[in-house]
């Protein structure tokens, strides 16, 4: 959804200006660091808008909105998680091991096709990115976290001896690099 580089810039920035921020605080309690606190300072020349001026909501950039298709898209891939843990979770046997397998093979196709749909989505403002991370990456990873251990729960039972699911898995996998 988002490269890692974006991430870390934004965490880098943000620690910039906390350390800045940091950095004004104390020269400001300094009062031997020769830098004259803001009220010393001669005023700014020229004509600079005030806030509530007439005209100034025009000039500020309008905040960057979610795009609905790219929501629409990662919670169509939220309920292909939910599915792929029910279907997980219904196998307790090889009759619905074998059964399973079907499913999971057409699930894995879904989640491919899913994968390629957002990856070709444009990149969003980082603000967006942000939103997307906080609002829906908690449930994603819930979900991961489910089907890892249903896997496990699987692979304890050795597949229940079913081949088929075990293929089916197989090819989950290979279908979700």
């Amino acid at each position: 959804m988002h490269d890692a580089s974006a991430v870390i810039r934004r965490f880098t920035h943000l620690a910039a200006a906390l350390c800045g921020a940091a950095c004004c605080v104390a020269a400001a309690q300094d009062e031997d660091s020769g830098i004259p606190p803001l009220r010393d300072l001669p005023p700014l020349e020229g004509d600079i808008p005030q806030l509530g001026d007439a005209g100034t909501e025009e000039t500020l950039p309008a905040a960057p909105t979610q795009n609905a298709e790219t929501v629409e898209l990662i919670r169509k891939g939220i309920f292909l998680q939910k599915e792929l843990l029910e279907v997980l979770r219904s196998i307790t046997d090889k009759t619905t091991a074998d059964a399973a397998s079907k499913h999971i093979l057409r699930l894995a196709t879904d989640l491919r096709v899913w994968g390629a749909a957002l990856d070709t989505r444009p990149m969003e403002d980082e603000i967006i990115m942000g939103e997307y991370e906080r609002e829906y990456l908690p449930l994603i990873d819930q979900f991961n976290r489910e089907i890892r251990k249903e896997s496990e729960r699987l692979l304890t039972y050795r597949y229940f001896e079913s081949t088929r699911l075990a293929q089916a898995l197989v090819e989950l996998v290979r279908q979700a690099q």
